[in-house]
């Protein structure tokens, strides 16, 4: 795990040493990339409502993201052919029985699945694409994706990252799960534990979220929407969970299913036949559907990991009441070597409280002080024996607004 880190790290900055740092006042983009596509994968049931009747999901389909209606059916898990996966065939229709949980792999052209249960320790699955005229599912025999079984630890989480690895999450947080398949196919299942709360979450604690679904950008990160619709941005390496907004827009217990584009938009769907679109740079959230005429209730999207790429260098802006932002910053230099000089534009004066993070998720150095409005200049000495590579500079204003800006440290 650590050299997989270790080679994105090294990629991150070999990039922004090339010139890959944007405008330093430009707000936030999510790194995209076109050779991700735009395929956004769901599963359902047989039909698309009614009580009682959306349950089992076993029906693999493609995500219109246009009008959030359905695509192409790739898989029929009451059906579908299935084998072991050393090839070994199965009985049709044994293995995608029901799941909340799925996860897309661009790589291998594989969709990752485990089924819910609180009573059987479920092996992880997937279901091979790339072979569109037999499209079958697999199983990892004796390969159960969580051990734990009982409330709280039924996997309804998953998504694929961009440092090469698929993730999984409990229902309670507990436990956040790393997978793969080598080579040779053989799985390698690492769980890495509970998600933690960022020290900066306040009141917002990703232990207490229920439903929701993760999915993943082009910088080895995952973001968490849970059914309150706040935003958690998980890095994998430490687990930290640091709270960025709330999105508006979206019903109460309406998300099971989310799955990021190549150019960073969210498609959230799930308890409703809605299919919504939003934007963690301005957290508000709109509807693509106009009716529910092949718009189906989901147990969750997946979507191509975006490839690893160098994150602009820019301002987030992110308000938990949606107001507009008051807050202006700029950082200067970057590349930076043992001193920051950040001007910091306020339209109401207070305290603000300003953290510098390494890649991996730790605090390296942090200070509060009080502002007036206006323009304020604020000189911070970098801590001696800082290693070189990328840090993110985050502010607080009050309890609500959060500014980052990537930096590089020569």
């Amino acid at each position: 795990m650590y050299n997989k880190f270790y080679s994105v790290r090294s990629f991150f900055i070999s990039l922004l040493l090339a010139g890959a740092i944007g405008s330093a006042n430009a707000q936030q983009q999510i790194a995209g990339d076109s050779t991700c596509g735009t395929v956004v994968y769901q599963v359902t049931s047989a039909i698309p409502t009614g009580s009682g009747s959306i349950y089992p999901f076993q029906y693999i389909k493609t995500l219109n993201i246009t009008n959030g209606t359905a695509g192409t059916t790739w898989y029929n898990g009451r059906v579908g052919l299935c084998f072991k996966s050393d090839g070994t065939p199965l009985p049709n229709g044994s293995l995608l029985k029901n799941t909340s949980a799925i996860a897309f792999d661009g790589h291998t052209m594989r969709l990752y699945f485990v089924n819910n249960s609180t009573t059987t320790a479920e092996d992880l699955c997937y279901i091979d694409l790339s072979n569109t005229s037999s499209v079958a599912a697999y199983k990892f025999d004796s390969s159960p994706l969580e051990t734990t079984i009982g409330t709280g630890y039924n996997i309804t989480r998953m998504a694929f990252a961009s440092d090469g690895y698929g993730y999984a999450l409990t229902e309670n947080g507990n436990d956040l799960i790393q997978f793969s398949a080598d080579s040779a196919n053989i799985p390698h299942i690492n769980r890495l534990g509970a998600l933690v709360n960022d020290s900066s979450n306040g009141t917002h604690d990703v232990l207490a979220e229920t439903d929701g679904d993760i999915c993943s950008d082009g910088s080895a990160g995952l973001y968490f929407i849970p059914n309150s619709c706040n935003v958690y941005r998980i890095n994998p390496a430490t687990k930290v969970a640091t709270w960025l907004g709330t999105i508006s827009g979206i019903p109460a217990k309406l998300v099971s299913s989310v799955a990021m584009d190549a150019g960073g938009n969210l498609y959230i769907g799930g308890a409703y036949q809605t299919v919504y679109m939003a934007s963690i740079a301005t957290m508000t959230a709109t509807p693509i559907s106009s009716g529910t005429t092949n718009v189906w209730r989901s147990g969750d999207y997946a979507s191509c990991a975006l490839p690893a790429s160098p994150a602009r260098l820019s301002t987030v802006v992110k308000s938990n009441n949606n107001a507009a932002a008051d807050i202006k910053i700029a950082v200067q230099p970057n590349p930076f070597v043992k001193e920051l000089n950040v001007q910091v534009q306020l339209n109401t004066g207070g305290p603000v409280r300003v953290r510098l993070i390494d890649f991996y998720g730790r605090t390296v150095f942090a200070t509060s002080q009080t502002l007036g409005a206006g323009s304020n200049s604020l000189h911070l000495d970098v801590p001696a024996g800082l290693s070189s590579g990328i840090y993110v500079l985050e502010l607080w204003s009050g309890n609500n607004r959060l500014l980052q800006k990537k930096l590089l440290k020569q």
